[in-house]
């Protein structure tokens, strides 16, 4: 590994722990992808997502995380917690999961709150945390997941 690069392969075997999997009902898989520009046989450029192997300071990477009932009966209260990656922060306005409620920590996952009721203290005076000083995002699922079924969450980050 050179100078400068982060493996993400540690980064996305971390992530998004907490109650889904205690429920044992719910199967995660975390999913780190660069977004690269291509051009098809036919000389359109389109946009594709390729595996994440290393990645420079300042490029982007594109976390999913795949959350799938792997019971025989409906889940309920999925709550999924991912960390975000210490060597990474968190690109404002990337988070994604239709039918969540979504709140983020800027405490190391002790807390969650929207973005506006975030606080960080800098040079003794509190003010309104930056996405780029979050540590966690929380999703909280509002629906009933049947059995076998499956959604996707995630967000995009930036390597420090």
């Amino acid at each position: 590994m050179k100078l400068g690069h982060y493996l993400l392969a540690v980064c996305a075997s971390t992530a998004a722990t907490s109650l889904a999997k205690a429920q044992n009902s719910i199967e995660l898989r975390v999913v780190a992808q660069q977004e690269v520009e291509v051009t098809t046989d036919a000389g359109i450029r389109e946009y594709r997502l390729i595996p994440a192997t290393e990645v420079l300071p300042g490029q982007e990477v594109v976390y999913t995380i795949f959350f799938k009932n792997v019971s025989d009966l409906p889940a309920t209260d999925i709550v999924i917690d991912d960390p975000i990656p210490a060597q990474m922060y968190l690109k404002a306005g990337t988070v994604f999961g239709s039918g969540t409620d979504v709140t983020y920590s800027v405490d190391g996952g002790k807390s969650f709150d929207k973005p506006g009721a975030l606080a960080v203290v800098d040079q003794g005076v509190a003010r309104e945390a930056r996405p780029d000083e979050y540590t966690h995002i929380r999703w909280v699922f509002r629906e009933t997941l049947k059995p076998g079924d499956q959604d996707i969450v995630g967000f995009r980050a930036i390597l420090r």
